[in-house]
């Protein structure tokens, strides 16, 4: 997940912005070997699961677009709970 993410000011540390192009080369990338599992009934998108574990869902945010959040893993490039916005 090699990207120019920036984390903005006043937002969560864990919640970074990347270009719209930068955001589909990540979603691309981690897309690869998934499937689709069912989400928590409170989260608003889907959820796909990697053949290493990682958990990842994607939502519609009403600021932001598409929206990927990191729900589970064990990668320290990838931490549980990131969450990438588009610009």
């Amino acid at each position: 997940m090699n990207s120019s993410a920036i984390r903005m000011p006043n937002v969560p540390e864990a919640t970074r912005t990347v270009t719209p192009g930068e955001f589909e080369e990540i979603r691309r990338e981690l897309m690869g070997g998934t499937r689709r599992i069912e989400p928590d009934a409170g989260y608003n998108g889907v959820w796909y699961k990697r053949q290493d574990g990682l958990i990842f869902g994607l939502r519609l945010s009403a600021d932001h677009g598409l929206t990927l959040d990191i729900i589970q893993g064990n990668d320290p490039v990838i931490p549980r709970g990131l969450r990438i916005h588009q610009q």
